[in-house]
């Protein structure tokens, strides 16, 4: 029987999603519960990875058992008295199809990333939102953050943007949408992708400011991403200020599968 959960967690206190030998991660943790509550080695596959120290307000993962011995609709509730209260199930479900795939058969994932506008908001800002944010030193504006992000929808090759210890054998991606939300000292960065790489986004967003603060022209991120060469952006954004949104297993953009494309 193949369950799914919808879970979010803050990733402070983890070494990200992907479990780890030499840490910790949600994956350990999660997977820890599990198998104690089945009695039984639970193995989960997730949607996709998260760094280290990212957030997620919707991560999906699935797990195999031989008997579910807990009905399905309450297992949120006793997971969550289990886990740590960084860690929540918001609901699970059983998989009646046989093709699903909690990571290939996802069409798009929504990350975002907060930036405080303002440097008196690095002292002022909102408590929460200053736990899941992060303030570069430099004022920031809307427009200027939409006008240098935007170059960089569509499909691309995006080895200037990884991490050196990236996996991925194709960095060919889609972004389909970059949004940039102004909220009451802060900007929300919204950016809907077909997958990512290794600190793609962070890298995104900390070359982006980089660019700002060193008068750098418009078109310097569309530079150097078609230059494919990770020497060129250096910078990386910290991770407390991203977070997985969402995982959608529909099409909302009309997008095909980056590999499949001519």
């Amino acid at each position: 029987m193949i369950i799914k959960l919808n879970l979010l967690y803050e990733g402070t206190n983890y070494a990200g999603w992907q479990r780890q030998k030499n840490a910790v991660a949600v994956q350990n943790v999660l997977e820890n519960v599990l198998s104690g509550l089945y009695r039984e080695q639970v193995l989960t596959v997730g949607s996709g990875r998260t760094d280290s120290g990212v957030h997620a307000a919707e991560q999906i993962a699935v797990f195999n058992i031989k008997k579910n011995k807990i009905p399905t609709a309450k297992l949120p509730a006793v997971l969550n008295r289990q886990l740590p209260s960084d860690i929540r199930i918001k609901k699970a479900e059983t998989v009646t199809g046989a093709n699903f795939h909690p990571r290939y058969s996802a069409r798009v994932r929504q990350y975002r990333y907060i930036l405080l506008k303002h440097l008196k908001n690095r002292y002022n800002a909102d408590l929460f939102l200053n736990r899941f944010s992060w303030h570069p030193g430099i004022e920031l504006d809307k427009k200027t953050v939409t006008q240098l992000l935007r170059p960089l929808t569509g499909i691309h090759d995006f080895t200037t943007f990884c991490a050196a210890d990236d996996s991925s054998a194709v960095k060919l991606r889609e972004i389909f949408k970059i949004e940039v939300k102004q909220k009451p000292g802060a900007l929300f960065i919204d950016i809907y992708g077909n997958a990512f790489l290794k600190a793609m986004v962070r890298s995104i967003i900390g070359n982006m400011i980089h660019t700002i603060k060193n008068n750098k022209p418009g078109t310097y991120l569309k530079h150097i991403l078609l230059k494919q060469d990770r020497r060129l952006a250096k910078q990386r954004a910290p991770a407390c200020g991203l977070t997985l949104m969402r995982v959608y297993y529909r099409k909302i953009f009309g997008e095909r599968d980056y590999y499949k494309r001519t």
